[in-house]
């Protein structure tokens, strides 16, 4: 009885054993596979950041951000992962669009997967920039610069954009930084090639996209040339490959492109205006194509996005008056306190009243000083006024093509007193939209055709 017990026991003891060999070697095979299958997303997602990295330099952002997301999703825990799906997401607020929603869940899944240093860097300013906080963007700036923040070829380009969004000078050197540091990457010189067109460095855009080819340069090369006004031709470019430019280009691109056989309507390009400067930019530029209806638009949208910006509200008032809309030039002027233009405008409006004593007086308060009054024409009004001497209309049409304030009003009540029908209607023909100053020489016209009708 106790041998057979005994026997019994010793049985079970090897079954118990063969048992926990086997869950043993179970075990360790699922250990194994398990093993194996983290080994192969890792390097999976390591080829999709790869790839998410090889669209961004190629600018296609859209098929850049499926990768990286791919890439984070294989290997959660991979910095080189979060690092490829925050510079993507990040480019593609920048660069696509600056939707709000979407830069907020950005940046708080970034913080929250563990980005530091110029990744998170990198990330903060995107986000500035996407919501278009300019305080923001600029307390972010002075504290990465206060931090000491590593140099890098992203962080350089989203500080690029936060110094565009604050219209200064020196965003052009961090994207050349970024651009140097970033090789193959055309992004950071056709952002740079727009600062610098920004600034009115024509020859510098120039040698920055003198290497380069595409839609993109096509864009800006076209907006040098009509600043030069060398050429003045609409943009030739399909809505469809306006649309698949950075968001940085298409303002610029719609703007060049608005003509009366276009259509384009101008909150299309205004929604795609992603700085006061570069709003500002495009109001220069339909304003050199004398389309001055665009331009005031855009410099409107240009002060109400950044009322700092002195050179948009100069263009604003002076383009208001090429409208003839003196009271419109007269508020803006109040409203920006603008010294300068302040004078312009009154004299105009010394000018319209014929108020001959004043103008005088304005005249003679600037005799000693050596620079030349705000308003060229101020001498030619003041003799319109006397009408002791005539005023030689060969001048005017110099003043009216070189864009100088009130110059086709002055040019118009020049022929009226010369009597020169021919050069009256030249004028008035390009007055397509109507204003109080407009009407007034208007009807004088009329009563001169009234009279000569029997």
């Amino acid at each position: 009885m106790v041998l057979a017990t005994h026997t019994l026991n010793r049985r079970r003891l090897l079954l118990g054993l063969g048992a926990a060999t086997a869950l043993g070697a179970t075990g360790a095979g699922v250990t194994a596979y398990r093993s194996r299958q983290r080994e192969l997303s890792e390097v999976a997602s390591t080829a999709a950041a790869k790839e998410s990295r090889e669209h961004l330099l190629s600018g296609h952002f859209h098929a850049a951000v499926e990768s990286a997301s791919r890439a984070l999703s294989l290997a959660p825990t991979s910095m080189d992962a979060l690092s490829a799906w925050v510079h993507a997401e990040g480019l593609f607020l920048l660069e696509v669009t600056p939707d709000a929603n979407r830069a907020t869940a950005f940046i708080y899944k970034t913080w929250k997967l563990g980005a530091r240093g110029p990744l998170l860097a990198f990330a903060t300013l995107s986000h500035a920039v996407a919501v278009g906080n300019d305080r923001y963007a600029a307390n972010l700036l002075n504290q990465h610069g206060k931090l000491k923040v590593e140099q890098d070829p992203l962080h350089d380009y989203a500080a690029g954009a936060a110094l565009d969004l604050l219209c200064s000078a020196d965003a052009e050197a961090r994207f050349q930084r970024s651009s140097e540091a970033w090789p193959g990457c055309s992004l950071p010189s056709l952002r740079r090639a727009r600062s610098l067109l920004f600034h009115g460095r024509l020859e510098d855009c120039a040698q920055e996209l003198a290497q380069r080819s595409g839609p993109s340069v096509g864009v800006l090369e076209s907006a040098r040339k009509r600043l030069t006004s060398s050429s003045l031709e609409p943009l030739q470019l399909s809505a469809d490959t306006i649309s698949d430019l950075p968001r940085a280009l298409r303002a610029i691109a719609y703007t060049l492109s608005i003509s009366e056989q276009s259509q384009i309507p101008v909150d299309v390009m205004l929604g795609d205006v992603d700085c006061a400067i570069a709003a500002a930019f495009c109001g220069e530029l339909a304003a050199a194509a004398k389309d001055l209806g665009t331009a005031q638009i855009a410099l409107e949208k240009a002060c109400s996005l950044r009322s700092e910006l002195a050179s948009a509200h100069t263009q604003l008032i002076r383009v208001r008056l090429l409208r003839g809309d003196l009271e419109g030039a007269r508020v803006a002027a109040n409203q920006f306190q603008d010294r300068e233009e302040l004078q312009r405008v009154a004299a105009i409006s010394a000018y319209e009243s014929a108020d001959l004593a004043a103008l005088k007086k304005m005249q003679e308060e600037h005799g000693a000083d050596s620079t030349p009054f705000v308003w060229p024409l101020l001498s030619m009004a003041i003799a319109l006024l006397e009408r002791t001497k005539p005023v030689q209309l060969a001048d005017l049409e110099q003043s009216l093509k070189a864009g100088v304030s009130w110059a086709d009003i002055l040019l118009v009540d020049a022929a009226l007193a010369a009597r020169d029908l021919a050069q009256l209607d030249r004028v008035m023909r390009n007055w397509t939209e109507s204003s109080p100053a407009r009407v007034k020489r208007q009807t004088l016209r009329k009563n001169i055709s009234n009279v000569k009708s029997p």
